[in-house]
């Protein structure tokens, strides 16, 4: 599994006011000290990484039917 985007660490200290400036990635409301978590930013890296990873699957499985071919061809 990849790392978290947003891990409950990052939460809490980005919930400290002295912090504000450091995590300008994630979104808050000053006066009432809540967060929001962008799930579509994560829902999209997620989709990203594993139509990579199809890809790269159908890759190996086409090489490995490549190779059974061409044993018993030979």
């Amino acid at each position: 599994m990849g790392k978290p985007l947003l891990t409950d660490d990052m939460i809490a200290e980005a919930q400290k006011e002295a912090n504000w400036d450091k995590h300008t990635e994630v979104s808050a409301d000053r006066a009432t000290g809540q967060i929001y978590k962008s799930r579509r930013i994560e829902n999209t890296k997620r989709g990203l990484v594993r139509a990579k990873l199809n890809r790269l699957l159908v890759v190996v499985i086409l090489l490995i039917l490549a190779l059974i071919y061409a044993m018993f061809k030979l």
